[in-house]
């Protein structure tokens, strides 16, 4: 297991005490006799707007569509930053990412002294085991303390997968059946990712029709430099590209989401759904040109940020849905809560179901991105120092279930009204300077 620093062991006695008690008096985890298992599974780079089950108009997940007839359905969640660490840190252990230091700079991993979520219940008794599809996901990271099992899928000499992840993942489920331990899986699925190269029969699904296949081959192809470069100007970007890429995009999500079916018809044919809490999400967005970009990092409009999140409590629920904003920090106390495992102080989050869980109202979801090195270093080396300087720019938003505002370092600000124009493509920051100063007060510090 990847270990943290020794003076968390209190907490973690603390936590299998409490666990212990609520068992022997019937009352854990809905006065079931056993505590619960729990899979989270994260679709890497997944627009909530691009799934079916939240109102897309095309059918990208089929499979989660009758999934989330099960579940809780946040249609408002958003997550802490535009990529993998930041989003991860706050998932893996409620606070924002801003305050673990992992956006400060970029490339800064989670600290030891981080409790995460995987330590947490490890410490409380549960067998945890990652499988992850994102070489982001991994100990030098620090996105791996706390599990028990890791699966650097990443690795794997077909290159990474979900097919594989799953049945890797299933694998150790099912073997964790026998033991008296609950489990802990987390799963990272990485096929949205760019380049985006699915299968050739979830790309006629969704491709536009004529779409030529000197084209297609292109938009598989895409990775940086060259999309930076194309969002800076640099490079050509026709609309029937950004139309082709858009469609390979939709074709990743369908294809996913299959594999996520059929994970799940594997537990379900295992006993495992029985006693088992699922949460699938996103941990950030794509951003498809919507405002220029075509992948993500650098901005923080809605696209990026605005994730899935379902949550399948043990035993399922009729579909309901919360449309108040919660974050992807949230995450982290609800599957505490929902074990009976105590919830640390401290924390930037609350849950959003279960005993412990308030109204979400009220509550504002905060994002921060910092310079991207990596990518001003791919461009000043394609081109020049001068041709990376727009991409020179830290940037801060906040989101109050309304009204985005996002703040840059330059002292240039955009607002946005979410609800009138969900798209964010009608800045409103110099006709409500009122609202603008209102938000910036619940800015993260610079």
């Amino acid at each position: 297991m990847i270990r943290r620093p020794p003076r968390v062991v209190g907490v973690a006695v603390c936590a299998v005490v409490a666990v212990a008690l609520a068992l022997a008096a019937g009352v854990n985890c809905g006065s079931r006799s056993a505590p619960p298992n729990v899979l989270v599974l994260v679709m890497d780079t997944t627009r909530a707007d691009r799934c079916s089950f939240l109102g897309y108009a095309k059918p990208t997940t089929p499979a989660l569509d009758a999934f989330a007839k099960e579940c809780v359905v946040f249609t408002d969640a958003w997550s802490s930053g535009p990529w993998t660490i930041p989003a991860h840190a706050a998932l893996f252990t409620g606070r924002r990412p801003v305050r673990l230091g992992v956006v400060k700079p970029w490339t800064m991993p989670l600290p030891e002294s981080a409790a995460t979520l995987a330590e947490t219940l490890a410490g409380a008794g549960w067998k945890t085991g990652l499988f992850t599809c994102n070489a982001w996901i991994a100990p030098h990271v620090g996105l791996a303390q706390g599990f028990q099992k890791f699966d650097p899928v990443y690795l794997d000499a077909a290159g990474p997968s979900a097919h594989v992840a799953h049945d890797r993942a299933l694998a150790w489920m099912v073997g964790r059946k026998s033991e008296a331990q609950p489990f802990f899986a987390f799963i990272n699925d990485v096929d949205p990712h760019a380049p985006w190269n699915p299968p050739a029969k979830f790309a006629q699904q969704f491709l536009p029709p004529g779409t030529a296949p000197a084209e297609e081959a292109d938009a598989r192809t895409l990775i940086p430099p060259r999309t930076t470069l194309m969002y800076l100007g640099l490079e050509p970007f026709p609309e029937s590209l950004r139309a082709t890429v858009s469609g390979l995009y939709d074709a990743e999500i369908a294809s996913l989401d299959s594999e996520i079916g059929r994970l799940f018809d594997g537990m379900r044919a295992a006993g495992l759904f029985e006693n088992t809490m699922v949460i699938v999400l996103g941990d950030h967005g794509e951003g498809l040109a919507d405002h220029g970009w075509l992948e993500h990092g650098i901005l923080l409009h809605r696209e990026l940020l605005h994730i899935p999140l379902l949550v399948r409590p043990v035993g399922g629920t009729l579909r309901r849905e919360v449309s108040d904003v919660v974050r992807i920090e949230d995450v982290f106390p609800t599957v505490l809560d929902a074990c009976g495992v105590p919830i640390p102080d401290g924390l930037d989050a609350q849950p959003i179901l279960g005993t412990a869980a308030d109204a979400p109202k009220g509550r504002v979801a905060r994002a921060n991105e910092r310079i991207r090195l990596d990518y001003v270093e791919a461009v000043e080396k394609a081109r020049s120092v001068t041709a990376a300087v727009p991409l020179r720019v830290a940037r801060r938003s906040v989101y109050d279930g309304r009204h985005h505002l996002i703040a840059d370092d330059k002292g240039r600000t955009e607002l946005y009204d979410v609800k009138a124009d969900p798209v964010e493509k009608h800045d409103l920051s110099a006709a409500q300077p009122d609202v603008v100063a209102a938000l910036r007060l619940l800015l993260d510090p610079e």
